[in-house]
């Protein structure tokens, strides 16, 4: 009977013998791999960061519109940082966090962004929201205990990913509003309900890092609508082919003009034999990957005293998300490799709990996330906004009074 480690047992004469050829790019492949995680945590930990919470007054009318025009400005915060600025000082594009957060019956809207972009990230809300009260706060989340869970707190927290690819958009903003203003739904609603549900010693926290992409998701967008209609995609040559490709060419130069020149044929519009549906996803994801795109990473988390802590809360966060699904296009799934749930029995609770421990680990320090997508900034408005007068959000903190410049004629 053959033996099915006899390659491998041959394979080991030449690997002792030409150690030397694979070993070095193995090693060098593993030191930078952990360099750049030492400097980069080294950078990210020398970061100047500012907590501004946002307060809009009850009467604003604006729409998510008005907070996709302000992410279409930030666009502009970054430049993707060199070469030597990666692998000598660790630099990372810079990012902002979106966070929504609920606890004690009230809801916080907070934008946590680098000190040095302060000034425009208040300009630009402001430019959108003139009434707006923009006030630098501390860190809720040093309000917890340090290393949740303990004795006294008990969480769930998770990171979101998509059904789909990215280009396929989720359901926006714009299809739960009517022509009629007073039947216009807001997706956020469902949010502010839950945390005015909260107690005193619980909370919820959402989550949103985000950072302008360059990737070119506009060509991926297209490859995806080239696969729903049949077309043919050129696949994308290596260096290998590109050489073989040279070595022949003096070959088909020869050939072609032997043969004469061919006749191109033009290929019909396969849009002509798609369904309705199939042309409405098409439609969807042109339109979709037509606008400015982020890298985007999404978090979430509950967190509450054991004596309080109810699970019925999850419920309530992942239905916020749930309503941004559609089958056809994309939606929202928790990433199981992130969720505290395991389900291998072996040494099941310790798992859970430094699943725990990571996540809430994660979201204090506000971390890279595992997974990111690209959302647009329609995308973003959707699910990051201020509630407008339609929201009966009695929980979210308001600006009673108007604030208007004192007459001047006023006797000092």
């Amino acid at each position: 009977m053959e033996n099915p480690f006899d390659g491998v047992i041959l394979f080991i004469p030449f690997l002792i013998q030409w150690w030397w050829i694979f070993l070095p790019p193995i090693l060098f492949f593993i030191f930078k791999e952990l360099w750049l995680y030492y400097v980069k945590i080294g950078y990210l930990s020398r970061m100047s960061w500012t907590m501004l919470e946002i307060s809009v007054p009850r009467e604003v009318f604006q729409t998510p519109k008005a907070i996709e025009n302000i992410f279409a400005s930030l666009h502009s915060i970054s430049i993707p940082p060199e070469f030597m600025e990666i692998y000598r000082k660790g630099k990372v594009q810079d990012y902002i966090c979106l966070e929504m957060v609920g606890g004690g019956g009230k809801s916080h809207f907070y934008i946590r962004t680098p000190s040095g972009l302060k000034g425009y990230v208040s300009s630009q809300i402001y430019a959108h929201y003139p009434k707006a009260e923009i006030k630098e706060v501390s860190d809720y989340t040093a309000d917890m205990p340090l290393n949740a869970p303990d004795t006294q707190y008990d969480l769930w927290g998770t990171e979101m990913k998509l059904t789909k690819e990215d280009g396929y958009p989720i359901k926006t903003y714009i299809e739960f509003e009517d022509t009629v203003e007073e039947k216009r739904i807001d997706p956020v609603s469902s949010l502010i309900e839950s945390f005015a549900q909260l107690r005193d010693n619980e909370q919820i926290w959402i989550q949103i890092l985000i950072r302008p992409t360059y990737a070119p998701w506009d060509k991926e967008g297209q490859k995806l609508v080239n696969k729903i209609i049949g077309k043919k995609t050129a696949s994308k040559k290596d260096w290998a082919d590109k050489f073989l490709d040279m070595m022949f060419l003096p070959i088909k130069i020869m050939l072609s003009a032997e043969g004469g020149k061919k006749e191109e044929k033009k290929e019909p519009s396969l849009m002509q034999h798609l369904s309705p549906g199939q042309k409405e996803i098409v439609e969807s994801i042109e339109r979709n990957v037509s606008k400015l795109g982020f890298d985007t990473a999404i978090r979430t988390l509950y967190i509450g005293k054991r004596d309080v802590f109810n699970r019925a809360n999850i419920a309530a966060i992942m239905g916020f998300f749930k309503q941004f699904n559609t089958l056809n296009l994309n939606g929202f799934r928790p990433n199981s490799e992130i969720s505290p749930r395991v389900k291998f029995p072996i040494f099941k609770k310790q798992r859970e709990y430094a699943r725990k421990k990571k996540i809430y680990r994660a979201y204090r320090l506000r971390l890279p996330a595992k997974i990111n997508f690209i959302f647009n900034t329609e995308e973003l408005a959707t699910i990051f906004h201020f509630p407008s007068t339609v929201v009966e959000a009695p929980s979210t903190p308001r600006i009673e009074a108007k604030k208007a410049e004192p007459p001047i004629n006023l006797p000092i």
